[in-house]
């Protein structure tokens, strides 16, 4: 146990042991890794935080709505 966060094997791509994470990974990949060509790390850095922050800030007021 880390910082009181237990860590646990889970399968890869089990929406049903990691729903958020396979959900976020859906969305993720097809919007920025298929649609960037990325020549530096900085780069990359730059659009993958612009995107985190658009992502996330979208699906709060989604919910937020109901």
């Amino acid at each position: 146990m880390i910082n009181g966060v237990a860590m646990a094997d889970i399968q890869s791509g089990s929406l049903y042991q990691n729903g958020y994470i396979e959900r976020f990974k859906r969305t993720y990949c097809p919007v920025v890794l298929n649609l960037y060509f990325f020549n530096q790390l900085e780069q990359a850095r730059k659009v993958i935080e612009e995107w985190l922050t658009v992502y996330g800030t979208e699906k709060l007021m989604r919910h937020s709505a109901m």
